[in-house]
């Protein structure tokens, strides 16, 4: 399941959660969070930047990321045109966010251990390419 869809249900459980009780905070913040993920999803596929499937392990994607920064670096474009140093240098930077993003937990998700305790169940836990419901104790 890719980021996209699934920052769609945290928007909407964030949105739930809101409409259950408007004075939660920290449900505003995770909404706020969730949107501005999903904003910066529909920019970009981290996952096509780096050639890699969302399900992907973190030693694959950083397998990608050493390849594609190898090949893109500034260093290597010593005999391209300025418009290919150009182009080389904006790919570098999208694959070394691509793999700042994909690597960190903390840039790829919004976590439930923030919530309410009461409302933990209700929220979804996000992070790109996993989709889980957390349990709470009774």
């Amino acid at each position: 399941m890719g980021c996209f869809f699934v920052l769609f249900l945290a928007i909407h459980d964030y949105q739930h959660a809101l409409e259950l009780d408007e004075s939660l905070s920290r449900a505003k913040e995770g909404l706020q969070h969730a949107k501005k993920l999903q904003k910066q999803a529909e920019k970009r596929d981290y996952y096509q930047i780096l050639d890699v499937s969302p399900t992907a392990s973190k030693e694959d994607i950083m397998k990608a990321y050493r390849k594609k920064a190898a090949k893109y670096h500034p260093d290597n474009q010593k005999n391209k045109s300025d418009f290919e140093k150009e182009l080389a240098r904006k790919i570098f930077i999208d694959v070394a966010a691509a793999k700042e993003v994909l690597t960190d937990p903390g840039k790829c998700s919004l976590r439930t251990s923030s919530l309410p305790r009461k409302l933990a169940g209700k929220f979804v836990y996000l992070r790109c390419g996993s989709l889980f419901r957390e349990k709470t104790a009774v």
